[in-house]
């Protein structure tokens, strides 16, 4: 194995309360990459920005095509008229891409977005990462994920298409300049967000030999509410189990007085991250539940989060317009002016 890692890493640098952190997993990788004789050098991905492309959205509108897929394709449904933020995160790993293609196919490259997070927990599965990397078992994967669900299976990596049909994180993967090659050259024309891209290559080539490592290594902070979408109007928590347990809550089709405790009882196992989705998604059940007045406070608090952690706040944010529509409830000023006398009638 080389005895490098070409780490890449896609930031935006309005984002300033993710820099900490990521310095903070970049330092612990590198520490254990030294103890086992690897260095590693950064990359940082910054351009193109959401203004960049703002100024020049006429030059990636002539890349755009949203018509749908010749037959019956699955992912004309995930087709959507992508925002400039969605765009940047798109054109910065197709410029990733770019340069990695061109690279010794002998090294290893490395791609992270900047909402990754390291958990002393999880260090010791990372140093296995490493000696797995360096027991030269290499040739068996094109794109190696990182940040996947484990399964039980005494596996070190497990075959992407066994588990999963569409990607739920593109956070942090390895990937080999040969596919980054056909990649950047087959995604100049886009329609899809990046990750669903890279799910739409991944099952259209099934030749392609994707797998990801089976221990939780690094962490993406954006499924597990740490830090909101920046690019997207819905975030699912796909790595928090108590948002999935309050989806399935709000779910179904009545909700009795025991739903609502059960949604307090989970929300406050988390609500110290101080979420801008698990306040939403407890509002939502609020709402569901038509107590307005509590469905209100959680929305507000929502979007008061989501704006101090840079969230996603464009007109179809599901946050934005949930803190909105809820003051339509709002009829206790509405009942008092009914009930008073007009001075004059």
């Amino acid at each position: 194995m080389s005895k490098i890692i070409n780490i890449y890493i896609v930031y935006t640098n309005e984002l300033e309360n993710r820099i900490k952190r990521l310095n903070n997993v970049i330092e612990v990788f590198k520490t254990l990459c030294s103890k086992n004789d690897i260095d590693i050098i950064i990359n940082i991905i910054k351009e193109p920005s959401a203004k960049t492309i703002d100024e020049n959205i006429k030059t990636f509108n002539e890349r755009v095509d949203y018509n749908k897929f010749d037959g019956d394709n699955e992912y004309n449904e995930y087709i959507e008229n992508l925002n400039t933020f969605q765009i940047s995160n798109y054109e910065k790993h197709r410029e990733l891409y770019n340069i990695i293609k061109d690279k010794d196919e002998n090294s290893l490259y490395l791609i992270i977005e900047d909402d990754i997070l390291i958990s002393n927990d999880y260090v010791n599965n990372i140093e296995e990462l490493i000696n797995y990397l360096k027991d030269g078992n290499n040739e068996l994967w094109d794109i190696l994920f990182l940040s996947l669900n484990t399964i039980n299976s005494t596996d070190k990596i497990i075959n992407f298409r066994k588990v999963y049909d569409k990607l739920i994180t593109k956070c942090c993967y390895f990937i080999k300049p040969k596919i980054c090659e056909k990649l950047y050259n087959e995604t100049n024309i886009f329609k899809l967000t990046m990750k669903n891209t890279l799910s739409k290559y991944i099952k259209d080539n099934e030749n392609l030999n994707v797998y990801f490592f089976n221990k939780i290594t690094f962490i993406e902070g954006s499924k597990i509410g740490i830090y909101p979408s920046t690019i997207n109007n819905v975030n699912n928590l796909y790595f928090n189990n108590e948002y999935i347990e309050l989806i399935k809550i709000y779910n179904k089709d009545i909700l009795s007085k025991e739903d609502i405790s059960k949604s307090l009882e989970l929300f406050k196992q988390v609500e110290n991250i101080n979420s801008s989705d698990l306040n939403n998604i407890i509002g939502m059940i609020y709402l569901k539940n038509k107590n307005y007045n509590e469905a209100k406070h959680y929305f507000i608090t929502a979007l008061e989060l989501h704006k101090k952690n840079f969230g996603y706040l464009q007109k179809n944010s599901i946050i934005l317009n949930n803190a909105i529509d809820i003051f339509k409830h709002e009829q206790n000023m509405l009942e008092e002016c009914i009930k008073a006398k007009p001075k004059y009638s």
